[in-house]
């Protein structure tokens, strides 16, 4: 007894179920493919691209310098002048507003790398995307932007960190 698959219904559904999954399956697998291929050139790029001793300059001359002017700002508002003693002692350094203007000075130190490193060309260069699927270039960008702030933070956090460390040394 010979069975025919083409008359009844049910094989027909399951056929075109079939040939749809195969051929979004391919779909699927060249897009998966691009966006794989989109953010191995994209970390490729970055890692090329960046300047990482300029970020790691910016890091060790803002965070300190910025520290720096939070204490003299604090050691000018906090100094009390000689006029306003009754025994002539001389200059008075308040010690909590000397902390006060450090930690300020501080917070505003590993702000203020952040914004060029949040500003200064992100994008990526137009002729590496020429010729490229819409998709491609969607990772692309985004990985790319993604992956040059990361390293840009961590290249001023180091510089930062060896600033702090030398006006330590320096103040010690």
């Amino acid at each position: 007894m010979r069975i025919n698959l083409w008359s009844r219904p049910l094989s027909i559904v399951l056929l075109i179920t079939t040939i749809t999954f195969v051929r979004n399956s391919a779909a699927l697998a060249q897009q998966t493919s691009d966006s794989v291929q989109a953010v191995l050139d994209a970390q490729r790029d970055v890692k090329d691209g960046v300047n990482i001793p300029l970020w790691i300059v910016v890091g060790l001359i803002s965070a300190p310098s910025c520290t720096l002017c939070g204490i003299l700002t604090a050691l000018h508002i906090g100094i009390t002048p000689p006029s306003q003693f009754h025994d002539d002692e001389g200059m008075h350094l308040p010690v909590d507003k000397v902390i006060t203007g450090a930690c300020i000075g501080s917070v505003v130190g590993c702000s203020v790398p952040l914004i060029p490193i949040s500003t200064y060309k992100l994008g990526p260069a137009p002729q590496r995307l020429i010729g490229k699927s819409p998709e491609y270039v969607n990772r692309y960008t985004k990985t790319y932007k993604s992956e040059l702030r990361q390293l840009r933070i961590i290249s001023a956090v180091s510089g930062a960190c060896a600033g702090y460390f030398l006006l330590t040394v320096f103040i010690r």
